[in-house]
């Protein structure tokens, strides 16, 4: 047979090696095929547990002692089941065992089980552990005592720890953890309050509770808060009060005060005449902490308050939790809410500016000033502010000036007009024509003064008090009817002659006479006393005003126009400021004689001229107590009619609409000038 060629059989078997080869790679590819489809369907449902053990598990106390275990969960692991197994001398045995749908379950079993074994396996064909792990199931946190310092709002706690516990200060809410505040290694804690400390203020309060943690290697503790403190806001605030005043333009203070203990807040003012705080205002706790002041008197004192009463609302002082320093509020010079009287007929314009005329304020009839800009009062009229010129008007002093001065209008209940202290018939002791509505209700008096010797008169006011002096105001404003009446009637009396006895009950030896007119008689009485008997000898009422003198009945009153009669003249003495006594001067205020002249001025009556020229005001060399100012000439154009205070007035709370005796429409219906108005029981108008 022949021999095939030997390359030919060389090509063959080559041919079935490549083939197996080939057969072998199909099949090893084939099998990894296998395995990776396989691998990745395993991976799909179960391949997420690998290594979730090494995360561990977190176990949370609950308020009845059992615990909430929870772990990583698993993707794609529909269910767990949980067991725990008690370790004990006996050996280990099942206490618990569960399926569970998530990654958390409840433990029914009391956090002092001691030492115990956790394991968390899938559910299913594939079950798979995914966690097994010892624990200490014990309270790591015990004997827990809170104490809280008041004067220094810190509430602290002490505590026993157990090895390697930190314990956890926690803002309860509902009975669940709302809040960590911080973690204490030590077994001692102190919390603080307020803007720098550990918490703010509560709005309400705080539930404040105590929890322990360990940190192990596959088991971490969480122990419920327990050991709970609820402390309130009003614990934590403070019985120490503060107030901040504000000065405001105009006479008006705005206080505010920090936030204290209590159950509202009130603002008191202190009335002299009763000594009593007389509560002003009432400031719940919620509301803002302020309180603005009306608009207040001219240079009066205030004092004013702010307490805070306990939860009881008590008004007494034993049941006020704080109570703030004493609040002195002096005030300024201020028009606002002053009586003014224009002396002329005055244009009135919408605006200080005066851009559109308002119409016309009539001549001597009383307006309530709500503004004061550019040398204008702007004055209330039908419910308008109308502005008009304030240099033309006479301002009310008792208002505008206040306390710097005191008042005494003699003229308008007990004239002290004497003729050196020898009675002036039908005018001492009596109420001068043209002063009858100058005395009001309330004791006070009505004492207009042109507007711009006001300021003067503030001036020298302020002078005497530097000098522990007050000025004492007789008289400002006299209507031309006074003027007239007056000189009238002391001139009638002239010739006559005057009395045998002093009108104010002085001795005639106490008084500066003309030579040889007094004469002394001594009487022994039948019981051994002796008795001086005074006469005077026959003497007019001219003799004792000017006889012998340069002077005329026209310096001491004059008779048709005087200075006062447009209200820039001004009669005034001294008192001390402490003691209100009046200062001696050389004769007694309004006495019509020539011992009242400047030349014979005594040091009290130098010292008054010293204050009142200093401040621009000038002398009547007839009258130590009579000052003007000189720089008003426009005398005969002005009115001089008798003056009231009726009409409608205006301040914080509303308008009302006063009467000639100082006194108000109360709870009744009024037609004034035509038109009908309700005021009610204050005396404010109903609009």
């Amino acid at each position: 047979m022949p021999q095939p060629k030997r390359g030919y059989r060389g090509k063959r078997h080559k041919k079935r090696v490549l083939s197996r080869i080939r057969a072998t790679l199909l099949s090893m590819a084939a099998t990894l095929a296998l395995v990776l489809a396989v691998g990745l369907i395993w991976w799909l449902l179960w391949g997420s547990s690998i290594g979730v053990s090494s995360d561990g598990c977190v176990l949370a106390e609950q308020e009845d002692g059992s615990m909430i275990m929870t772990w990583t969960a698993v993707k794609g692991v529909e269910s767990y089941v949980v067991k725990v197994s008690w370790n004990d001398e006996e050996g280990s045995r099942n206490v618990f065992q569960a399926t569970v749908e998530t990654n958390s379950c409840a433990l029914p079993i009391t956090a002092d089980i001691g030492e115990c074994t956790l394991s968390v396996r899938t559910e299913g064909t594939l079950s798979r552990s995914i966690l097994k792990a010892n624990a200490d199931l014990s309270s790591g946190l015990s004997n827990a005592s809170w104490y809280f310092n008041e004067d220094t709002n810190v509430l602290s706690a002490t505590y026993t720890l157990t090895d390697g516990a930190s314990c956890h200060v926690c803002l309860m809410e509902d009975g669940n953890i709302a809040e960590e505040v911080m973690t204490v290694d030590g077994d001692f804690v102190q919390i603080s309050f307020g803007e720098n400390g550990d918490l703010p203020l509560p709005e309400s309060e705080y539930t404040i509770a105590l929890c322990d943690t360990r940190a192990g290697k596959d088991v971490s503790y969480i122990g419920y808060a327990s050991a709970s403190y609820t402390i309130s806001r009003q614990q934590l605030l403070g019985k120490d009060m503060e107030v901040a005043v504000e000065d405001e333009d105009g006479n008006v203070y705005t206080f505010t005060w920090n936030e204290t203990a209590g159950s509202r807040y009130v603002v008191q003012q202190y009335d002299e005449e009763s000594s009593s705080w007389v509560n002003v205002a009432y400031i719940s706790t919620d509301a803002e902490r302020s309180y603005t002041t009306p608009h207040l008197d001219s240079f009066t004192t205030y004092t004013y308050r702010v307490v805070a009463e306990d939860s009881q609302g008590a008004e007494t002082e034993s049941n006020y939790i704080a109570i703030s320093e004493e609040i002195v509020c002096e005030t300024e010079a201020s028009a606002i809410y002053c009586t003014v009287w224009p002396m002329l007929a005055l244009t009135a314009y919408t605006d200080s500016e005066k851009t559109q005329v308002s119409g016309t304020v009539s001549a001597m009839e009383a307006y309530c000033v709500v503004d004061e800009a550019d040398g204008m009062f702007g004055v209330l009229v039908d419910g308008e502010t109308w502005y008009i010129d304030s240099s033309t008007c006479m301002i009310n002093l008792t208002e505008y000036l206040g306390d710097l001065c005191s008042y005494d209008i003699t003229n308008s209940y007990d004239s002290v007009f004497t003729v050196h202290e020898f009675e002036f018939p039908g005018v001492s002791g009596e109420v001068v024509t043209g002063f009858e509505n100058i005395h009001l209700a309330d004791g006070t008096f009505v004492t207009p003064l042109m507007y711009p010797v006001a300021d003067k008169l503030m001036d020298a006011a302020q002078m005497a008090l530097s000098a522990g002096y007050r000025l004492r105001i007789y008289e400002s404003y006299r209507p031309a009817v006074a003027t007239t009446t007056l000189y009238s009637m002391a001139t009638s009396l002239l010739s006559q002659p005057i009395p045998t006895e002093t009108w104010s009950g002085k001795l005639l030896s106490e008084l500066e006479m003309p030579a040889n007119s007094i004469t002394t008689e001594t009487i022994v009485n039948e019981d051994g006393t002796i008795t001086m008997n005074e006469t005077v000898s026959s003497l007019t009422y001219a003799d004792v005003m000017y006889g012998g003198s340069s002077y005329h009945l026209s310096s001491f009153l004059a008779a048709k126009r005087s200075r006062h009669n447009v209200g820039v003249a001004v009669d005034l003495t001294l008192e001390d400021a402490e003691t209100g006594e009046e200062l001696l001067m050389q004769t007694s205020m309004h006495d019509l004689s020539q011992y009242s002249v400047t030349g014979r001025n005594d040091a009290n009556a130098n010292t008054l001229a010293s204050i009142m020229t200093a401040a621009g005001l000038s002398p009547l060399v007839s009258e130590w107590w009579h000052f003007q100012d000189d720089d008003i000439d426009r005398v005969d154009s002005m009115s001089s009619v008798p003056v009231t205070i009726e009409g409608w007035k205006q301040d914080v709370y509303g308008r009302r609409y006063r009467l000639a005796d100082g006194s108000y429409y109360t709870d009744c219906t009024v037609t004034i000038s035509g038109k009908e108005y309700d005021f009610n029981s204050n005396g404010y108008l109903i609009e």
